[in-house]
């Protein structure tokens, strides 16, 4: 019942977290995006064409909806700013025009997009289907609902209105080659109301998302110590035969709610390694409770790779377990008396970096490593592709080749000795070296050192 109450915690705690995160994170953003007074602005960019014109892709404005039309139109749909400046000191135009219009404007005068922050494609208008001419200055025509041109730096604002409506930048007498460095800001009461109601209500959404981790994480949880092995990290599997030829064809489908399940204790996995991280600089030891728990969701990790394509080594279905049960996958750690504060600052980054290049060659677990959040799934490398080879030899001859399963298996061990070093539960640097097979090498004489 204990581990049932810690499993559901440490999911809704998770899925809260990341929750909170999700809501915090664009608040934040908004927030703390560059103002000028109500205005967001965004960053400053340079744009060079040879045409005669840069112009925006058109945007459609449809009036506001009910309640709000009868608010003042800067309450409404807001206001845009711009900040144009030329980089060849010469007269700068910008203006802001109905889309019919500037496209009448601009027949037979190639001009270029600027969609996405970027430059796209040259425009060239045809003038027998448009009617119009760009062969006079910008500032001659009468349609701009907001405007300016000069030396130096150009700002127009326009209280947005329902229409379409397209900005342009030229040089003020219409000749090509346009250097300019542009920026523009929006400013409405609802951005800056939306902003403060994500930042705050995702402070709350995580604060209560990180405590229930945190209570998860106190909830009593057995380790299973490992015995007579060479490293503090035991991992073991043993093929249950026999397996059906194509059930692994579907397991990606049966390990759904394992995968579920295991993304939001991936989540918790990461909040409890934070909070491992401070108790270990402060005190030198890693909780113990927490020690438990991490080491269940590895566990739970390492069942469901070895069911699924991390490795197909059985078809007995994981359980919805944290703890240690009779399964052919296990994982144990030892549990350390005391650890390293200066080991804590460094080895999950800088100390692990050469096991993080490997490991993203032969098994794809570069982020699974940095994570630490176990081997669920592969997105490349040496492991899946040996796993592929063992479905196909399971199709066509009903067995899984040994030679196969001892080269998966070692080079999970490598990936599991990483992730538990680098999640700071032990400071035994992992070797660099790949034990085949199911079982853990026995020590024979042989001590385990830590690095200090």
């Amino acid at each position: 019942m204990n581990e049932r109450r810690k499993i559901i915690t440490l999911v809704l705690g998770g899925a809260l977290t990341l929750a909170g995160l999700l809501l915090l994170i664009p608040g934040v953003a908004l927030l703390g995006a560059p103002h000028e007074g109500d205005f967001v602005m965004t960053p400053s960019a340079n744009y060079l064409t040879g045409t005669s014109a840069l112009v925006s892709p058109y945007l459609e404005v449809h009036g506001a909806a009910q309640p709000f039309a009868q608010l003042p139109a800067r309450e409404n749909l807001g206001m845009v700013r711009v900040h144009v400046r030329s980089e060849w000191r010469k007269p700068i135009f910008v203006g802001i025009g109905s889309e019919p219009d500037v496209t009448g404007y601009l027949v037979g005068v190639p001009h270029q997009l600027i969609r996405g922050g970027r430059l796209d494609q040259v425009i060239v208008l045809d003038r027998t289907t448009i009617g119009g001419s760009a062969a006079e200055r910008p500032t001659q025509r009468s349609f701009w609902v907001a405007s300016a041109s000069g030396f130096d730096t150009q700002t127009i604002e326009w209280t947005i209105r329902p229409g379409r409506w397209t900005l342009v930048v030229m040089n003020a007498d219409a000749s090509p080659l346009v250097d300019v460095s542009l920026r523009a800001g929006y400013t409405a009461t609802w951005l800056r109301v939306l902003a403060k109601a994500l930042g705050a209500s995702g402070a709350f959404v995580l604060a209560i998302g990180i405590a229930l981790v945190a209570f998860g994480g106190m909830i009593p949880l057995e380790i299973t110590e490992p015995s007579g092995a060479t490293f503090p990290v035991a991992l073991e599997a043993h093929v249950i035969e026999p397996l059906h030829r194509f059930r692994w064809l579907i397991k990606w489908l049966l390990a759904i709610p394992h995968v579920a399940i295991l993304f939001f204790l991936g989540i918790a996995f990461l909040v409890l390694t934070v909070g491992a991280f401070v108790a270990i600089l402060a005190t030198g030891r890693y909780p113990r409770s927490i020690f438990a728990t991490n080491l269940g969701i590895l566990r739970w990790n390492w069942r469901v790779a070895f069911y699924a394509y991390s490795a197909l080594g059985t078809d007995r279905y994981p359980p919805f377990r944290l703890s240690e049960c009779d399964y052919p996958a296990h994982l144990r750690i030892s549990y350390p008396p005391h650890l390293s504060r200066g080991l804590a600052l460094t080895k999950w980054w800088l100390l692990a970096i050469p096991h993080y290049l490997l490991l993203a060659i032969f098994s794809g677990s570069w982020s699974r490593a940095a994570a630490g959040d176990g081997s669920v799934l592969t997105t490349g490398g040496l492991v899946p592709l040996l796993v592929l080879f063992a479905g196909v030899a399971l199709a066509f001859t009903g067995r899984y080749p040994r030679g196969l399963f001892d080269c998966i298996v070692g080079l999970h061990r490598w990936v599991l000795r990483v992730v538990t070093y680098v999640a700071l539960m032990h400071d035994t640097y992992p070797p660099f070296r790949i034990d085949l097979g199911g079982e853990e090498p026995l020590a024979h004489g042989l001590a385990i050192v830590p690095v200090s």
